[in-house]
């Protein structure tokens, strides 16, 4: 999965592409930028987004941030109650990111996500 402008789809052929919310959003209307033998997913942090993915005919997104998170400070956590309403009225997969990791893996299944997504929870201080 790459994520970076749109204009190089033509550049990577067959690769996936991540979009940013803000590229979803610009897009949506336009509908699947390419062929669905190539993976597409969206990140996502509330409702609208969700219902803008779902037009798109995106294969999966990232709902974030669940909780605080170090690389966001600013941004405002949904909460696991929040995530869940939202991934119950979504019906492609949804991982969720933001101050998530491994540990939440299990709250993370029992509420409807396909798993958890992350940069810090997963790789060294001295990697990153």
């Amino acid at each position: 999965m790459l994520k970076g402008p749109l204009e190089w789809l033509g550049d990577f052929p067959s690769a996936g592409w991540h979009l940013t919310a803000q590229q979803l959003r610009k897009y949506a209307s336009n509908g699947r930028p390419f062929p669905e033998n190539r993976w597409l997913a969206a990140s996502c942090h509330s409702a609208e987004e969700l219902a803008l993915a779902e037009q798109m005919g995106v294969d999966f997104v990232t709902l974030s941030p669940v909780q605080p998170t170090l690389t966001h400070p600013d941004a405002q956590p949904l909460g696991w109650e929040q995530a869940t309403r939202l991934i119950a009225g979504f019906n492609k997969p949804v991982f969720l990111l933001g101050g998530v990791g491994p540990a939440q893996r299990q709250q993370a299944w029992e509420s409807g996500a396909q798993g958890v997504a992350g940069i810090r929870a997963f790789w060294p201080d001295e990697i990153i």
